[in-house]
């Protein structure tokens, strides 16, 4: 009988510490994370007197996933919906500007740097636009989880991102509604990752007309052609992560 009772143990000890294996293994440590990136954005202004920019910008965005089920699916997957917040910043590239055949100006803001040249004609103006997004992110996600590193995954993703934007010239402001669409992937492994993904959006703004005055005494619009600025925005994001 004892023989028994101690066969039975140890039986029931092998499979306890089995299912506390992989119960453990089962453990997904996925979750809240915080991303800092860079992004190469092209903006088109499409009933500005200049399109296609070409700029640098920086940009934060913070992510939840909401995790559908919690047994993965074929051993190594899951899905999710992502909800998040994200804010960046872009400065559009200072392009200099001359004089058009009537000897005006399409843009309004000289160069600083020569404001002491007393030479009318060899002035060159410059375009300072900067443009800004608040937004949220929602979308599905679907994550893998690498079977053979501990706490390693693969993360696809594709989010709509509700905007608001912001665009600055100087001191002047314009707001204005953006709808953006996002898709990536990110690589994760322990607390860090890295992360790459293409955003593209539309946004119009309307009466933004600053003005200052110029060199020659008059009010001229910066941007012409008109007040409501259509711009088709595309962008390439590289960023790291860090899982909270």
């Amino acid at each position: 009988m004892k023989k028994y009772l101690l066969t039975f143990i140890t039986l029931l000890f092998i499979w306890l510490s089995n299912t506390a294996a992989q119960e453990e293994k089962d453990v997904w440590f996925y979750g809240e994370s915080v991303s800092l990136g860079v992004f190469r954005q092209y903006s088109d202004f499409r009933n500005a007197a200049f399109n296609n920019e070409k700029y640098i910008g920086y940009y934060l965005k913070i992510n939840y996933p909401i995790m559908l089920h919690s047994k993965p699916v074929l051993g190594n997957f899951k899905f999710a919906i992502d909800a998040g917040i994200m804010a960046d910043y872009g400065r559009l590239k200072e392009e200099k500007v001359e004089k058009d055949a009537n000897g005006n100006f399409w843009s309004d803001i000289f160069d600083d740097d020569d404001d002491d040249d007393d030479d009318d004609d060899d002035k060159e103006y410059k375009v300072r636009l900067a443009l800004a997004h608040m937004g949220l992110r929602i979308g599905p996600s679907l994550v893998y989880k690498l079977p053979k590193a501990e706490n390693a995954y693969i993360n696809l993703y594709a989010h709509f991102i509700p905007s608001l934007s912001v665009l600055k010239y100087r001191s002047n402001f314009s707001f204005s509604y953006a709808s953006y669409m996002g898709a990536g992937v990110r690589g994760i492994y322990n607390d860090i990752g890295i992360g790459i993904e293409y955003l593209q959006g539309r946004e119009k703004h309307r009466n933004f007309k600053p003005e200052i005055l110029s060199d020659m005494y008059e009010y001229i619009p910066v941007l012409n052609r008109g007040s409501k600025y259509d711009i088709i925005t595309k962008s390439i994001r590289v960023y790291l992560l860090y899982m909270l």
